[in-house]
């Protein structure tokens, strides 16, 4: 149905094509309903337009593509893509698009968007489905596009999703450029949901991404507007992709009024070729709710990096930003490090941050789970709960931590059970006022450190080991600080033993049991010539039995000459870079940042960083100095892999 620049309908304008048997073609299969602006305005539909494609299997030796469009000023009522039938099988490639979209067009100005008054639902019901190239369902309304009602996408299949390249389910609602001049974002009045549900496996070439998006790999300054929920929900037996997997909302510098929800079940593996992005891009945007991640699975697998985030720096999240995060097989990222993490520098969340996360073993180069709230607020309480039962190994460092936390209602880390063995330096730490607790958890490191290093910090130690084989300290040095040891618990390893709290307890009947042959340094306040050292022996007070054994404790000494608990930070600035291959969250950085090098092993670590950008130099990625000693990578994440990958409904459209 061809009712391009400025035609008018005013009743019908619906294609439907209904087959009782086999659909085969040998080239393309097109079925398209457009109202765009070529130049001489946008056609017109007046009553709600349908496109319904049904057979009982589709088989195309070349591209199988639907679309309904309003694009460039094109104006209907409502749309209804609708795709029906069992098997799939197209050489060239699925495309089904619903648009309203703006966009330069070819030798001329750039026509802003079309107008769907209400909602846009584009619905496929497949069975088996084989693509030889890109299976490309979208709904756009980016460049002033504009959706009075909701924009709903369901992608159901009876079995499996075979891919040869790239998956892209999308809603996009983008902000676009003209020339140099922003052009701004398309407007979805009601509810952006994304829901990809495959009764098999889902298996793409390339990349697997399914995403909201109010902004793309550009990182614009504007983003789209959604005035309801933005949801990605991704379910299969199993997911495999050649590069990036990406569950994604986008929302930088956009808004969303209701929750921005991002949920994948899969009930057995994800394996990725490269990347695992699973976000909720929120920087510079607003969300009015919660903004939540689930990962359920058996294992996930990535060759790369496993990420897993929610960031707002300097955004907004009225509700709860909430990571759970459940496998009950092992987590595996191969050659960069896993980030689980919920940052909001200078940013605002008006409940809880949490981050849960369980897994039967663990396996990385290094491991950063925290919550960044420096500089921003938390209205509720900022929690960590980690729940590793089998072994989590990391080659490199393994972090746990809260920074800001006293902008914060309350803060909290609680390590249980599981056997940690860390090749660097194991540190878990709330930078100011919370509580950390190791449950029965056996936890090995070169250093290992533990502080809840705020005025009113409290460290509970109940059953397990901790162990270090150059340093191992345990802090709550702050003026109101406990250290409670409520099971018996070992203190093994080699290495120097630092214990620094205004208060020690080893509860009745608690044994802490020193290794080696070094006693451990006991560092207390004291009232007079009495050390709050709650236990029995080595200097203690003598008020619970609680008491030390092996190489026992050295008498308690004052907590002001205690040593401090990392070492002095390097007098370098902190590295800020451009994102790799695709985009991602740019943090914000100081221009022509110098970065400093003292030897030959310091340069050789950030070129093991490092990755090719599109220019084909290197770049590092971002990295932001923290309280610990080391510098850890603050994780960019993809925020729309591709530039325009080309309308199909431009190309092919008769």
């Amino acid at each position: 149905v061809n009712n391009r620049d400025g035609g008018t309908i005013d009743d019908g304008g619906n294609l439907s094509f209904n087959v009782g048997g086999a659909l085969n073609a040998s080239g393309d299969a097109v079925f398209i309903i457009s109202n765009r602006n070529d130049g001489l305005g946008g056609g017109m539909i007046g009553s709600d337009v349908s496109l319904n494609v049904n057979a009982t299997s589709i088989s195309t030796g070349g591209l199988l593509n639907l679309a309904i469009s309003a694009n460039a000023g094109g104006v209907i009522p409502s749309a209804g893509l609708d795709l029906s039938t069992g098997n799939v099988v197209a050489t060239g490639g699925i495309v089904g698009l619903i648009q309203c979209t703006g966009f330069n067009a070819i030798g001329g100005p750039f026509l802003g968007g079309g107008t769907i008054n209400g909602d846009a639902l584009l619905n496929l019901n497949l069975g088996d489905v084989t693509s030889g190239d890109v299976f490309d369902i979208e709904i756009d309304s980016d460049g002033t596009g504009f959706i009075g009602g909701n924009a709903l996408m369901n992608v159901f299949t009876a079995s499996n999703l075979n891919v040869q390249t790239d998956i892209f389910n999308d809603i996009i609602n983008t902000a676009d450029l003209d020339g140099d001049t922003l052009v701004p974002g398309g407007t979805i009045a009601g509810d952006a949901s994304v829901n990809a549900v495959v009764a098999g496996n889902i298996v793409a070439g390339g990349t697997g991404e399914f995403a909201v998006l109010n902004n793309d790999f550009r990182q614009l300054a504007e983003g789209g507007a959604i005035g309801g929920d933005a949801t990605v929900f991704v379910g299969a037996n199993g997911i495999s992709t050649g590069t990036i997997f990406q569950p994604l909302v986008n929302d930088k510098n956009g808004s969303v009024g209701g929750d921005a929800t991002v949920s994948v079940s899969i009930t057995n593996d994800i394996t990725v070729g490269t990347d695992t992005l699973f976000t909720i891009l929120n920087d510079g945007g607003d969300i009015g709710g919660d903004a939540i991640g689930i990962l359920s699975a058996r294992n996930s697998a990535s060759a790369n990096s496993f990420n897993f985030q929610i960031i707002n720096d300097v955004g907004n999240i009225g509700g709860d930003a909430t990571l759970l995060g459940t496998l009950s097989g092992a987590l595996t990222s191969t050659a960069a490090g896993a980030t689980i993490q919920i940052t909001n520098e200078g940013g605002t969340i008006g409940g809880n941050a949490g981050i849960t996360f369980a897994a039967a073993s663990l396996s990385a180069p290094s491991l950063l789970a925290q919550i960044d709230n420096e500089e921003g607020t938390i209205a509720g309480t900022a929690s960590i709960n980690f729940n590793i039962p089998g072994n989590a190994t990391t080659t490199g460092d393994a972090t746990l931590q809260i920074l800001g936390s006293d902008a914060a209602g309350s803060a909290a880390i609680n390590v249980t059970g599981g056997n940690y063995d860390a090749g660097g330096t194991f540190l878990t730490m709330i930078d100011g006022d919370g509580a950390i607790s190791f449950t029965n958890a056996i936890a090995h490191a070169d250093v290992l450190k533990v502080g809840a290093l705020g005025i009113n910090g409290v460290l509970t130690i109940g059953g397990g080991s901790l162990s270090a084989d150059t340093e191992l300290k345990l802090y709550a040095s702050g003026s109101n600080g406990q250290i409670d040891f409520v099971s018996n618990v070992t203190l093994g390893g080699t290495g120097t033993k630092t214990l620094a709290g205004n208060t020690i307890t080893i509860s009745n009947n608690v044994v802490v049991t020193v290794g080696g042959t070094t006693p451990a340094d006991v560092f207390t306040a004291f009232s007079g010539d009495i050390a709050n050292a709650n236990y029995t022996g080595f200097g203690g007070n003598g008020s619970t039995t609680g008491t030390f054994a092996g190489a026992g404790a050295n008498n308690p000494q004052p907590l002001a000459d205690a040593p401090p608990f990392t070492d002095a930070p390097i007098n370098a600035p902190i590295l800020s870079g451009s994102v790799p291959s695709g985009g991602g969250r740019i943090n914000r950085k100081k221009p022509d940042t110098l970065v400093r090098v003292s030897n030959t092993d310091q340069l050789l670590a950030l070129l093991d960083r490092a990755v090719p950008a599109a220019s084909d130099k290197i770049v590092s990625p971002s990295v932001r100095r923290t309280s610990s000693p080391q510098n850890f990578p603050r994780t960019n994440t993809a925020a729309r892999l591709g530039a325009n990958r080309g309308r199909a409904e431009l190309r092919a459209a008769p």
